[in-house]
């Protein structure tokens, strides 16, 4: 970990203590100079907070549902990732409620 964050930070924080810790270095030794530094810290940090917020908007999107089927027992869930039919009894494995087995789609509004 870089020194300086704090181990409760959140990962991007720490990955970008960690670009800069790295270019300050490359800077501290002589390897780039302080203007090469300097652009390359402010471009990594805006390209790191893109793929953060990036990283957001598609782990809202992975998610799908658990749907009951309309005329079938309550056991019968459909997927609304990849429309799979599955029966998900009372004592499945947990990781079945949270994921769809054939997609492998994060299902919110869990089955249970």
């Amino acid at each position: 970990m870089s020194w300086g964050i704090a181990e409760t930070a959140p990962e991007i924080e720490k990955i970008k203590a960690e670009s800069a810790d790295y270019l300050g270095g490359l800077n501290s030794c002589g390897v780039i100079d302080y203007d090469t530094y300097s652009y390359a810290f402010d471009f990594y940090m805006d390209l790191l907070d893109k793929a953060h917020e990036q990283g957001k908007k598609d782990a809202k999107e992975e998610n799908g549902e658990w749907i009951p089927h309309p005329s079938i027992p309550t056991d019968i869930f459909r997927c609304t990732k990849c429309g799979v039919y599955i029966k998900l009894p009372e004592k499945i494995d947990r990781m079945y409620y949270n994921f769809c087995p054939n997609c492998g789609k994060r299902n919110i509004n869990n089955a249970k």
